[in-house]
């Protein structure tokens, strides 16, 4: 897995986690199906992380600098997702249809 490829399915995960926040505040009750869905993609996710690190590891950073790059990726998807959260929303009566969306998007 690229380090780009990596960086978006950080995206896509941090996604659908502001999501569930979303549908929670709307009132709609989606953490189970999270969860699940978490479980489900929990492989891609450590690999995405994996990718990160040996990219960072590839170019030559410390353990603790490849640790602070991944922390860097996760929080500079933050924003993004919210933003675009903000604009579109999130079909929250279909929060399963989703989550499936955000599993074809994953780059394995």
């Amino acid at each position: 897995m690229s380090f780009r490829d990596a960086a978006e399915n950080l995206l896509y995960f941090e996604h659908a986690k502001q999501s569930a926040e979303h549908c929670e505040k709307q009132g709609v009750s989606v953490r189970p199906a999270l969860a699940d869905w978490q479980r489900e993609t929990m492989p891609v996710y450590r690999q995405s992380m994996d990718a990160i690190r040996a990219e960072g590891a590839k170019r030559g950073l410390s353990k603790p600098e490849q640790e602070d790059v991944l922390a860097t990726a996760l929080e500079d998807q933050k924003q993004p997702a919210r933003d675009h959260i903000a604009k579109k929303g999130v079909t929250c009566n279909k929060f399963g249809a989703v989550l499936t969306m955000y599993s074809t998007l994953l780059k394995r």
